[in-house]
Parts: structure tokens; C-alpha cells; sequence
């Protein structure tokens, strides 16, 4: 797994496969510690990430090898990320528009692809996706607490 830390962005460059993307989870906390000291950044962040990666290693790379690139950058009040890969396209080239479910929908009968992308929804601002050539590109921004504690509320 490379890393790059710089007086700019923090680039992380993985494989895609479910075991890099835990590994690498662990890592970006560690890099988030050294830029914020705000533990709902910390929470979100790998909340997001953690369903953004999985998504790539299923969907994306599902038929394919390939690797993962996560650049985190801080921005002022916030928190930018990019993740990158060379798999397959978001289906009809957008992001899915997440949904919620019932509470007392079975287990077997959740649906597939909408609940975690509910969940990157809620958390993450400036969601966007596109296609670059051969690449995907998803952006987000995890705005930091306005408060002296870094506490969200």
C-alpha cells in the first residue's frame, strides 16, 4: 500500500480487494488524526469511505484487479476527498440515489446498492461522480465542527 504525505494532499494508492481497503481504513484514521482533531471527522470519514471502497472492490473490480487511490485533502473548514479507480462505470454513469427500507424488512429481502448510498448521502457534501476515461472519480467534502470542542451537532 503507498503513501504520500506531503505539505498537500495525502494520497493513498491500494489494492482492490476487501483486506487493502480494512488496512487501509486504519491508515486514513491515522492520517486524519494529524489534520483534525475532530473525532466526528474521524467517524464519518470511515463511515464514508468504508461503503465508497467496498462499493469499488464489489461493483467496480468485481470481474477485474485493480487499485483504489484515495486523496484526502484539507481545505480550510473542511475536509476534501477524491477516490479513484480503473473499474467498471457507475451504472447508466450517475451515482444511485439511495433509498431507505422499512425496519422490518428481512434480512434476505434488504435491497441491493441503497442504503449505504442513503448513508454517503446524509454524511457527505459536494457528493459528485464521473467518468474520466478509463477512471472513476468520486469527490466529497466533510465540512469540520464550527465549535471550539469539534463537536458536531
Amino acid at each position: 500500500m503507498g503513501e504520500t504525505q506531503t505539505d498537500g494532499p495525502i494520497t493513498l494508492r491500494i489494492p482492490g480487494d476487501p483486506h487493502s481497503v480494512r488496512a487501509a481504513l486504519d491508515r486514513i484514521d491515522e492520517a486524519l488524526r494529524g489534520v483534525t482533531q475532530d473525532p466526528a471527522i474521524w467517524d464519518q470519514a470511515q463511515i464514508v469511505l468504508a461503503e465508497v471502497m467496498n462499493n469499488v472492490v464489489e461493483h467496480a473490480y468485481a470481474a477485474l484487479n485493480g487499485s483504489i487511490e484515495v486523496q484526502i485533502a484539507p481545505k480550510g473548514e473542511a475536509i476534501s476527498f477524491l477516490v479513484t479507480d480503473e473499474g467498471a462505470p457507475m451504472p447508466a454513469g450517475a451515482l444511485p440515489t439511495g433509498h431507505a427500507v422499512e425496519e422490518d424488512t428481512a434480512l434476505d429481502d434488504l435491497p441491493e446498492g441503497g442504503f449505504g448510498w442513503l448513508l454517503i448521502r446524509q454524511i457527505a457534501q459536494d457528493l459528485s461522480y464521473q467518468r474520466v476515461g478509463p477512471r472513476n472519480e468520486l469527490r466529497f467534502r466533510l465540512d469540520l465542527a464550527s465549535t471550539p470542542e469539534g463537536s458536531h451537532s
